[in-house]
């Protein structure tokens, strides 16, 4: 379980915020700004188990509930956002340990993309398939360049991108260009992602990065925030209102398609082929 614990380090500048199991993510809270940082560390690749998506859907309901000013998701993996979906959590499973999963995945995502304060992703890495998912969940994207990428790959893979990460991509760079993304699993380098409007700005380092997510905060942070919360909500409801519908049905959907036996064996040439690139 994730619990809170706050201290002053000897900046004196932030507060820390642990976890009571192994650190699969770190936090710090600047004193002044009540700006939040979460960097997702769990090796190699940030991919994100049941362990790494509760510790994210806790630590969304405590910055609730402390009013937070803003959060910044980033890594503590070089060269690496997250890689998505840990699918270990998908083979050699059982139907309840799959339905847990799957249902952790769905709630921490609606509590990043419903946040009631500004969200960015600072991307410091290569952002696949559930690590693209992420990042566009949050309200602005800064992304490293000029050697990351960043994309849903699922059709790679085998496995289908599920209906809500389709359809935030569709919010943000259009019908046409997310149907061939997703079709032909497209990875999109830094330019490429700001040319179609999949992140917003781009940085040549990490000093950059920093200096234009602490712009957006200072221009985003002057408006009142509950209007912006509340046109927030109106801008994305159309797609949480569909996703809280169907998610029931969608996940006995994944449940039905991951646990195919024909599924399984793709999994399996998948992780041999990973094994065989070491």
């Amino acid at each position: 379980m994730y619990h809170l614990k706050k201290f002053n380090v000897t900046s004196g500048k932030y507060r820390k915020l642990f976890s009571s199991v192994a650190k699969v993510i770190d936090v710090s809270t600047d004193d002044k700004t009540n700006i939040t940082r979460v960097y997702l560390q769990r090796p190699p690749v940030n991919s994100l188990n049941s362990h790494l998506l509760t510790e994210i859907s806790y630590i969304m309901d405590d910055l609730e509930k402390t009013k937070c000013k803003g959060l910044v998701l980033t890594s503590n993996i070089v060269n690496i956002f997250s890689a998505g979906l840990d699918l270990t959590e998908f083979y050699k499973t059982d139907i309840q340990k799959l339905s847990n999963f799957w249902t952790t995945l769905q709630n921490t995502w609606l509590k990043l993309y419903t946040a009631t304060f500004p969200t960015v992703a600072l991307i410091n890495g290569h952002s696949p398939a559930a690590g693209c998912l992420l990042a566009l969940s949050c309200d602005y994207r800064i992304m490293l360049s000029p050697h990351y990428t960043i994309g849903f790959n699922e059709a790679k893979i085998g496995i289908p991108a599920p209906f809500w990460f389709i359809e935030v991509m569709q919010s943000i760079i259009g019908s046409r260009k997310t149907e061939l993304s997703v079709l032909t699993g497209q990875m999109y380098k830094t330019d490429e992602a700001l040319a179609i409007g999949l992140i917003d700005e781009t940085a040549i380092n990490l000093t950059e990065a920093e200096s234009k997510v602490n712009s957006f905060f200072k221009n985003i942070i002057a408006f009142p925030g509950k209007s912006r919360s509340l046109m927030k909500k109106d801008c994305r409801d159309h797609i949480v209102q569909k996703f809280l519908l169907k998610k029931d049905e969608e996940r006995e959907l994944v449940i039905e398609f991951i646990m195919n036996p024909k599924t399984q064996k793709n999994i399996e040439l998948y992780f041999k082929a990973l094994q065989n690139k070491v």
